[in-house]
């Protein structure tokens, strides 16, 4: 039986409820022990969204959970099939923000009474609105730091505020108040699903929004819920990092050295220098082929030994002359270094090398030169010995 099969098996059989969540808070998978947890099948429970067994309040919470991979432990009720509520406590991981949630679900001690207070922790800022009476039903902490209206944050959970209100005060931070707006009707324009952009404020700062509308079983009303993230150093940090690896690659593709990299022994990069130098017009031309086919071949088991060094002990391959192989068959002489590193993620190996064939070639005239000055001055030492005689 492979992994994947004993992995199904332990999901199908495990007494512990496990769900599997998208990012859009739809169920994509439920086990069985799930399933007779809140009564229900798993052919119904597949494609639902958690709105339609979760209480607004409650979803508001766990919903802020959606655009994150950091573990966290979340209790919210559960509508049964006969409409009593069930305590849950959701134990929610990801791998990757691009990966659904993984969910490990019990049933908790007791309901959460006050979920609200939770969400001053979080690093979201949660605003909740009906979109037929345009009543804030809740905003958090967060939430109006962002906006910079904390002075008001008392007045809006009192309900003294409508959301037309909250927008107006809003609308200081800078046009992206805008995210605010609701469609005219309920009926018009309301997004299904999860939502995500982004918007920059007035000063400077970058939100990134997660939005969702929502509606309570046996209501007409329908929700709007917000969720609000500063992202304004993790922008600056990724276009940085951008800049950093745009100078760096025009560096290495300026670089007067050829320059290749490779992994299990094959090229998947060359910068155009070394394209130059063997010949080769496209760089897809050399991709994916092994490396040796650039290697004269009386230096192969030296380039050989040099791979060894390279990319199975992990240690330098020290400065050497090679000789390559260009595209016509002819060949010249290079001084190659080996350096293990990191690429995409794969153990890869990157080679510099410098032609030296001028060089050697110039070394050559220079040794001639001194050994036909060297013959001259013999040749005319001997006559002048001759003579004396």
């Amino acid at each position: 039986m492979s992994t994947e099969q004993w992995a199904h098996r332990f999901f199908e059989l495990s007494t512990e409820p496990y769900v599997i969540l998208g990012r859009d808070g739809v169920l994509l998978e439920a086990n069985p022990a799930f399933g007779h947890l809140v009564g229900l099948s798993l052919t119904s429970l597949r494609g639902m969204a958690l709105q339609d067994f979760i209480p607004i309040e409650d979803a508001a919470v766990l919903f802020a959970k959606l655009g994150s991979t950091s573990p966290t432990s979340r209790i919210c009720r559960w509508r049964r099939p006969d409409g009593s509520w069930l305590p849950l406590s959701w134990r929610i991981t990801a791998a990757s923000e691009s990966e659904p949630l993984y969910c490990t679900v019990r049933q908790a001690e007791k309901p959460s009474a006050a979920p609200w207070p939770e969400s001053d922790y979080l690093p979201f800022g949660l605003y909740l609105v009906d979109i037929r009476t345009r009543r804030v039903h809740y905003i958090n902490h967060r939430f109006c730091q962002l906006w910079g209206i904390a002075e008001l944050e008392g007045a809006i959970q009192r309900g003294e505020l409508s959301h037309d209100e909250v927008i107006h005060h809003c609308l200081k931070a800078g046009d992206a108040a805008e995210f605010l707006r609701l469609c005219a009707a309920p009926d018009q324009g309301c997004v299904p699903g999860l939502v995500e952009d982004e918007a920059r404020l007035s000063d400077g700062r970058t939100l990134r929004r997660l939005s969702t509308s929502s509606s309570v079983a046996g209501d007409a009303m329908r929700y709007r819920l917000f969720a609000f993230e500063d992202v304004t150093e993790r922008k600056r940090t990724q276009e940085a990092l951008r800049r950093s690896e745009e100078s760096f690659r025009r560096l290495i593709d300026r670089a007067p050295e050829g320059i290749f990299v490779h992994t299990q022994r094959r090229f998947i990069y060359a910068n155009p220098t070394l394209l130059r130098a063997l010949g080769y017009d496209d760089p897809a031309e050399l991709m994916a082929k092994p490396i040796w086919s650039i290697v004269h071949p009386d230096d192969l088991e030296l380039v050989k030994d040099r791979v060894h060094t390279a990319a199975v002990k992990g240690a330098l391959a020290p400065l050497r002359e090679v000789r390559y192989l260009r595209r016509d068959g002819t060949w010249y002489d290079a001084e190659s270094v080996g350096i293990p590193i990191e690429f995409d993620g794969h153990e890869a190996v990157v080679v510099m090398a410098r032609d030296i064939t001028e060089r050697k070639q110039a070394q050559s005239q220079l040794l001639q030169n001194d050994r036909m000055v060297l013959a001259g001055t013999l040749a005319r030492a001997w006559g002048t010995k001759s003579t004396t005689r």
